[in-house]
């Protein structure tokens, strides 16, 4: 599980430890804490190729964030009709996390174990009778060999470096008359180096864990920046979804009182009371407000809530 937990840059306690521990928690400097909330299972969102079944979706404004962050594994910003990629995934602050595993990686002991096994027959002539003609005979003595290494190794934070080694070598010939066959010898190497000048003290060797644990940092900040800009560009969609109903609902309003108004004055001029301009100038108002009419399909059959 992922703690998301307020430390500071790099803590003392660290630098005093032998190994360094594997990093498997998210840190980052914040005022508080973010708890973790589990979303719900929900259906696949209601869009124009799978509409609601119902003629008007009553949406709110909190089920409509909702449901961005639930399908916002790729974060994408909405730009007017449009959504745009914003280059963050919610999987970017945990990749960059093992960063830091990598770096820390590098004071971790390694142990190390060579073995080889050989075998030498090495011919040569042996003269028998001198001859002429002489009689050489090939003979070879087989040299059965077996050498290991094994060590271990370890650096530490403030750049010098331990290696311990044992060392051993087996070696047999095939062959009688020997006073040490097989003989054996052994060996024990220890070495420490410490730099004095380059890469020297824990500050020029914890750097790249430093660097790390800032990367991480700041794409934890960027997947949060993109995520608000995400649930920003929601709202605003949200509310222009809002007035472009009230918009609509305006404008029938109004083509309905021009309509009104028209009948109205052809009513007047019907019984002698009005004339032909006032039907003309209200004719005019009539189609102007119903050209402004949106058609239908021009809004997503959805209904804000207040």
């Amino acid at each position: 599980m992922m703690v998301l937990t307020v430390v500071g840059v790099l803590s003392a306690q660290e630098t005093r430890r032998i190994i360094l521990p594997e990093q498997r928690r998210l840190e980052f400097r914040a005022p508080e804490q973010l708890p973790r909330a589990r979303l719900p299972n929900i259906p696949p969102p209601q869009t124009v190729s799978n509409p609601p079944a119902q003629s008007v979706w009553k949406l709110s404004l909190d089920e409509a964030i909702r449901i961005a962050l639930a399908n916002a594994e790729v974060v994408r910003i909405l730009a007017g009709s449009t959504a745009v990629a914003s280059g963050q995934t919610i999987y970017g602050p945990a990749i960059s996390n093992t960063q830091i595993d990598q770096s820390r990686a590098v004071f971790d002991p390694t142990l190390q174990s060579n073995n080889t096994f050989s075998r030498i027959n090495q011919p040569f002539g042996n003269i028998i009778t001198p001859g002429p003609p002489a009689q050489v005979e090939i003979q070879g003595i087989p040299n059965q060999g077996f050498s290991t290494s094994n060590g271990i190794a370890k650096k530490f934070i403030t750049g010098g470096s331990l290696e311990l080694d044992v060392n051993a070598d087996h070696d047999r010939q095939d062959t009688s008359g020997l006073a040490l066959n097989p003989h054996t010898g052994n060996n024990t190497t220890l070495s420490i180096t410490q730099p004095l000048l380059k890469g020297a003290w824990s500050p020029a060797n914890l750097a790249p864990i430093l660097i790390a644990h800032i990367n991480t940092e700041k794409s934890f900040f960027q997947m949060k920046d993109s995520v608000q800009g995400l649930v920003l560009g929601v709202i605003q969609t949200y509310w222009n979804i809002s007035f472009a109903q009230t918009d609509v609902w305006a404008r029938k309003q109004q083509t309905e009182q021009g309509q009104e108004a028209l009948e109205r004055a052809e009513a007047r001029l019907a019984a002698g009371f009005g004339n032909e301009g006032d039907v003309a100038q209200a004719r005019v108002s009539y189609e102007g407000f119903r050209a402004a009419l949106p058609k239908p399909g021009y809004l997503m059959k959805a209904s804000a809530l207040p």
